[in-house]
């Protein structure tokens, strides 16, 4: 029996020799917040994305969409927050280290978002997330110390994946063991963060009365978070 193309995922080799990277192309009818969905999928495995774009509506019934990891995801999280319509995107190759993502964006009801205002706010949200997608910091809790990681939440409620198993990565390839573990959640004025707490036992390699080595440590976890 044939299968249908109106809801579906193909994974293919690159054709270009030698290249170990796959192409996803995702097959499916549109809905709000689509690309952030599926980019949290595709962040859940760890995966990386190298280049890719997506198209919104090139056939009567579905779309076609490739996506890039991390970045791309903090983008698309803010436009499905923020109810706004992705049409067409462009994700460039790598150049110096450096990628170009060129975004066609509308309104909901499929309008242009003319308003100064508006386009003021947006632009500032997503220098916000894409700068500072994640905080994480050391600090004392007592005479123990305390790793703490926060990240903002969807407004659907779905937290970053992920966050726990990079964090306690990182710390292990740090040689530093986890007492304990706290997940929680924390309301703001305009937004709701989840919350990750981790109890650091010492380390001879990081005695963690020393700034230097809890500097290290934050970078260390930040880098495994941001994939860098």
């Amino acid at each position: 029996m044939g299968m249908s193309w109106d809801d579906v995922v193909v994974i293919e080799q690159s054709k270009k020799p030698g290249d170990p990277t796959h192409v996803v192309t995702v097959n499916c009818p549109d809905k709000a917040g689509l690309g952030c969905d599926l980019l949290r999928i595709v962040l859940e495995f760890g995966l990386y994305v190298t280049r890719g774009g997506f198209i919104a509506l090139v056939a009567n019934d579905g779309q076609r969409m490739i996506y890039q990891l991390g970045l791309v995801y903090d983008i698309l999280k803010i436009s499905k927050d923020c109810n706004i319509r992705i049409v067409h995107g462009r994700i460039s190759t790598s150049v110096k280290g450096y990628r170009s993502l060129d975004l066609l964006i509308q309104k909901e009801d499929g309008k242009k978002i003319i308003d100064k205002d508006s386009q003021v706010a947006l632009c500032s949200r997503l220098k916000e997330e894409i700068l500072h997608p994640l905080r994480v910091i050391i600090t004392n809790r007592g005479p123990d110390t305390e790793l703490l990681v926060a990240n903002p939440v969807e407004l659907s409620g779905k937290g970053r994946p992920r966050v726990f198993f990079d964090v306690t990565l990182a710390l292990k390839a740090l040689g530093i063991c986890v007492f304990s573990a706290e997940i929680g959640r924390h309301s703001t004025s305009n937004r709701q963060w989840e919350v990750y707490r981790f109890l650091l036992d010492e380390s001879r390699g990081f005695p963690l009365t020393n700034n230097r080595a809890k500097r290290d440590i934050i970078d260390k976890v930040r880098r495994t978070l941001m994939g860098w």
